[in-house]
């Protein structure tokens, strides 16, 4: 899966003259640093995997969710710190490659000017006015990067937060920290092309879909320890959409080279790009859907995907380690709070 349907999505993504980045002269599709090939593909890919597997043994019984609680939410929080401050390495380190890339049409704007004195070649589709205007201000975007990073994920975790403790009470650490990602996932498509407000909407957005995204898979009866499915499928399919309301021209331009933006700043552009994002969306999740689908299948059938139903019961701690990793591990009726059990 990893060296055949993420490269494809990829190359799609974020290769200059892939089919998805030459569909328009005027636009182009936009996933800064992976949402759509990254985040999206991974998360459909667990919640494929999640759903032909099946829930585990006790998750669900006569319509109830029973809770089955995880080690250590200290440590997951620490490791949900180790993550975020990853993060703004994986994202404010992107601008570079946009830079170095703009760097390179350039140079081939101003080879191929030279050339058309001479009439023998046609002008390049990028904006070289805006690359050239990028380069010459001496200044990168990762610090507008790390900001939006940084808004994004504060406001998707204490959003969530507050609205989990209203609703039942109680201050859920793990809620945070799954909120959180969520945010900063949400901005991992867009934050070079956001202004700060905008990455607020995308925080507040962001903490909206874990919460709901995480009440449906326990409806659907979908068994997703993690909550991985919504938290980089559902946040990475909503971050890379949203830009096709919200991305600003300017930085648009600063970074590739096309002067256009979201409906929000208006202009038949706005249009062009939001049509530009859901293509994208819609042919990952095709592409990565349709080999999901065929890997999880084989593997069920020739009996390769899941344990026998001794060794759940047993515990792989157990099985193949001679010793359990939960010794005081139990099922208790789990509440989503919102009526059913």
């Amino acid at each position: 899966m990893a060296c055949w349907v993420h490269p494809v999505a990829a190359h799609w993504a974020w290769q200059h003259d892939s089919w998805l980045l030459s569909v328009s002269r005027e636009c182009r599709f936009l996933d800064f640093a992976g949402g759509a090939a990254v985040h999206m593909c991974g998360g459909l890919m667990g919640l494929v995997g999640a759903t032909i597997v099946g829930p585990r043994i006790g998750r669900f019984e006569e319509g109830r969710a029973k809770d089955m609680p995880g080690h250590d939410v200290s440590a997951a929080a620490i490791g949900t710190l180790f993550l975020w401050f990853g993060w703004f390495g994986f994202n404010c380190g992107t601008t570079y490659v946009y830079l170095g890339n703009m760097a390179n049409a350039a140079a081939v704007a101003a080879a191929t000017s030279t050339t058309n004195l001479a009439g023998s070649s046609p002008p390049p589709p990028s904006a070289t006015v805006a690359v050239a205007a990028a380069l010459a201000s001496g200044q990168t975007p990762a610090d507008r990067v790390a900001l939006n990073m940084t808004l994004t994920a504060s406001v998707s975790g204490l959003t969530a937060l507050l609205l989990s403790s209203l609703r039942s009470g109680t201050v859920d650490l793990a809620v945070c920290c799954n909120a959180l990602l969520s945010g900063l996932v949400m901005s991992t498509p867009a934050a070079g092309f956001i202004t700060s407000w905008a990455a607020v909407v995308y925080g507040l957005a962001g903490a909206g879909i874990y919460l709901a995204g995480a009440r449906l898979l326990l409806r659907m009866h979908v068994d997703d320890p993690l909550e991985s499915s919504v938290v980089h499928f559902a946040c990475g399919t909503a971050g890379t959409l949203l830009l096709g309301f919200l991305a600003r021209p300017t930085y648009v331009a600063q970074l590739t080279g096309y002067n256009c933006g979201g409906l929000v700043y208006g202009g038949r552009k706005g249009a062009l790009l939001l049509g530009l994002q859901v293509l994208g969306v819609v042919s990952v999740a095709a592409w990565t859907g349709i080999f999901s689908v065929l890997a999880f299948w084989l593997l069920r059938r020739t009996g390769r995907l899941r344990v026998d139903q001794v060794t759940e019961l047993a515990g792989l701690d157990n099985m193949e380690h001679g010793g359990p990793a939960y010794p005081e591990f139990n099922l208790v009726p789990y509440n989503t709070g919102s009526g059913e059990r």
